[in-house]
């Protein structure tokens, strides 16, 4: 089984990843590989740099060049992250047992946890937020086109609430798929 995770920016992806991975699922992120490109490159890790060499790395090498290198590390079960362009979605979708999840949330939620949590790149005005949000949700072949990947989406959750109530919707997907023999 590979479940893929997409969505808005701090709407819960890689907290969707951690619960998984306590439930045995091997975690991977197309974010990890822009990152290990940033470094074999020696370019410093920004929310900035991170968007532009994977624009240019999927421009160059083509668009489902992220989770081509994704898939060739992949241990099942697995969860991806950070899909957030339509052929690295249309590639993994061609893999077997895979399913899509998009978390998404209230943007002011979503601004606040970014406050919270205080990653490389999150510090930024709200007007800054919601700008970054606007370019990735809909942007050329070799950007990021976030609402393209929303509309593949088999299941969607919302994550306004506590934790734990993110980790009950990831459940009860969970056992829907093992129904189906995912």
């Amino acid at each position: 089984m590979i479940i893929g995770v997409t969505g808005t920016y701090a709407a819960g992806k890689d907290t969707v990843a951690e619960y998984l991975i306590t439930q045995g699922f091997n975690h991977y992120s197309l974010s990890d590989e822009i990152r290990e490109i940033l470094i074999e490159l020696g370019i410093p890790e920004t929310r900035e740099n991170l968007l532009e060499v994977a624009n240019i790395t999927r421009k160059e090498k083509g668009h489902d060049h992220l989770a081509k290198r994704v898939t060739k590390k992949l241990s099942r079960p697995a969860v991806v992250t950070s899909i957030r362009n339509p052929k690295e979605l249309e590639h993994l979708k061609n893999q077997e047992n895979f399913t899509l999840i998009h978390v998404d949330a209230n943007r002011e939620v979503r601004y606040q946890r970014t406050i919270s949590r205080a990653r490389t790149g999150d510090v930024m005005s709200y007007e800054e937020f919601v700008t970054n949000e606007e370019r990735e949700l809909s942007g050329l072949k070799h950007e990021q086109n976030l609402i393209k990947c929303f509309r593949e989406a088999d299941h969607i959750i919302y994550n306004n609430g506590e934790i734990s109530e993110l980790h009950t919707e990831v459940e009860k997907i969970i056992k829907k798929l093992k129904v189906k023999g995912a």
